[in-house]
């Protein structure tokens, strides 16, 4: 639904948890989506305030596309913002410096499986060691979303 919106320039109702586990509904403008490390996050202004604001996807609760009258309600970005403008004049995660990390660790029979790790890391610290009878572990510190 997210991505659609973005898509389709069209405003979004969601609802979304912050850091601090509070839970609010907003109306927004979608205005892209980007990825920094293996988080995906929506730029969008907020409809009422008009701040423009990263939300992480993953905190992201419901999503709807608002319609009046059963149509899509089109938006635009506000004047002069670009993406790529908003990106390199705000360090993009302000909060880098207290993303806490967990490791991960588990096996795997199916072949099929090792091989989509294999082909799509969880990141860079991933690591696959092979075991007898054909299992693998695999060993990654990934970002703990819930924090």
């Amino acid at each position: 639904m997210v991505s659609e919106a973005v898509y389709k320039e069209v405003l979004l109702a969601l609802t979304y948890q912050n850091r601090k586990h509070e839970v609010k509904d907003h109306i927004v403008i979608p205005l892209g989506l980007v990825q920094n490390g293996g988080r995906l996050f929506l730029i969008c202004q907020y409809q009422m305030t008009h701040d423009i604001r990263s939300l992480a996807l993953n905190r992201i609760q419901k999503a709807k596309i608002v319609t009046e009258k059963g149509s899509y309600i089109p938006v635009r970005p506000p004047k002069g913002f670009t993406l790529q403008a908003y990106l390199a004049d705000k360090p993009f995660n302000e909060f880098e410096d207290t993303i806490k990390t967990v490791h991960l660790s588990f096996k795997i029979r199916s072949p099929e499986g090792i091989n989509d790790f294999i082909e799509m890391p969880f990141n860079e610290t991933q690591r696959i060691t092979m075991l007898k009878d054909g299992e693998a572990q695999i060993d990654v510190d990934i970002e703990d979303s819930l924090y």
